[in-house]
């Protein structure tokens, strides 16, 4: 049995209960609606598909949204949660047809059926930024239902189209778990190399000097570094198992593989940095990714000391003061920086 033509005329019912649920986790819902709108996302595809072309028009409420009819159906659509089959109710409909209205006056949703030869160019779907400030995270569920988590100063760009779906993680830090379709193969783009999913959880980090991915569960396949200009592509694709990760060197265009800590890799998620024995030097930059203030190390005979613990994202302070307290290092504060050196005595 084929599915339902993603580009066909969608049923109205469903169209309204995408848009509720639409605009609910836009507007923010706790972890357990969270999670009941990542099983409808998963298991119902009809519902899949109406809240992706919802989610496509979002960006185009901004037109409309401050309008006094969107403000009060917005108002009334949030006093009402969501169900999977409701019966339609007068806020909640109102609230789906403002969405659906404002959509349609923009042009996000064409209704008439696309032939064929037009959908390689209609299907392109525009792209979501999401950013978090340093030291901020936060957690996002995609139209597919894939889950991706933000580290500290992050953005990504998200693109779904009906064959493709990409992140480009411009710089910082991200998580997917992602949603399983196999038709659909979930790419990130990370500058110099992709990484490809169809369902599974990495992690991938991205700053100008290396990329690390780290995989959770699942498979992933790292492609080869972009082919330069009159340069011959000799390298292969990596294939990651969980505990594994691949760290790409983007000066020397050099990439590993090997087993990784993932647990420490990934305690970001939960607030924490673990460390075990860890270069200092090494560590010191990982807590200056998270505040404002800096850690600067004035004595290179420190930067080889292994630090090992388990430390508060954002709060520098608390470990300088596990630091002097545990090694021969004294602290000195000027305004945003905390310069740390060697004891004398």
């Amino acid at each position: 049995m084929t599915e339902p033509d993603p580009y066909a005329p969608q049923d109205d019912e469903m169209m309204e209960v995408a848009a509720g649920w639409l605009l609910r986790e836009r507007s923010g819902m706790d972890a357990r609606a969270r999670e009941t709108l990542a099983a409808l996302l998963a298991e119902d595809v009809a519902f899949r598909r109406a809240y992706g072309r919802v989610a496509r028009g979002w960006d185009a409420l901004d037109q409309v949204g401050s309008s006094p009819v969107m403000l009060a159906a917005r108002a009334a659509a949030l006093e009402q949660p969501p169900r999977i089959r409701p019966v339609p109710r007068f806020a909640y409909a109102l609230a789906a047809a403002a969405v659906l209205v404002a959509m349609i006056v923009v042009g996000a949703v064409r209704f008439p059926v696309i032939r064929p030869a037009e959908r390689a160019i209609t299907a392109q779907a525009p792209a979501e930024i999401y950013r978090t400030p340093r030291g901020g995270r936060t957690t996002v569920t995609l139209a597919d239902g894939s889950v991706m988590s933000l580290n500290t100063d992050t953005v990504a760009r998200v693109r779904f189209t009906a064959t493709r779906r990409s992140v480009e993680l411009l710089r910082g830090e991200a998580y997917f778990q992602v949603s399983h379709d196999a038709g659909r193969p979930f790419v990130v783009d990370a500058g110099h190399r992709d990484i490809v999913a169809v369902g599974t959880a990495f992690d991938v980090y991205r700053d100008p000097a290396i990329i690390r991915v780290v995989l959770a569960e699942g498979r992933i396949t790292v492609g080869p570094p972009r082919r330069r200009a009159g340069s011959a592509q000799a390298a292969a694709d990596l294939h990651v198992r969980p505990g594994q990760g691949v760290v790409y060197d983007v000066a020397r265009g050099q990439a590993r593989l090997r087993p990784m800590n993932l647990a420490a890799l990934t305690s970001w998620r939960e607030g924490r940095l673990r460390f075990d024995a860890v270069a200092l030097d090494a560590a010191v930059a990982e807590l200056n990714r998270y505040s404002d203030v800096q850690l600067e190390l004035t004595d290179s005979s420190l930067r080889d000391l292994r630090i090992s613990g388990v430390f508060r994202t954002g709060q520098p302070d608390a470990f300088v003061a596990a630091l002097t307290k545990l090694f021969p290092i004294q602290a000195r504060r000027e305004g945003l920086v905390i310069q740390l050196e060697r004891r004398s005595n």
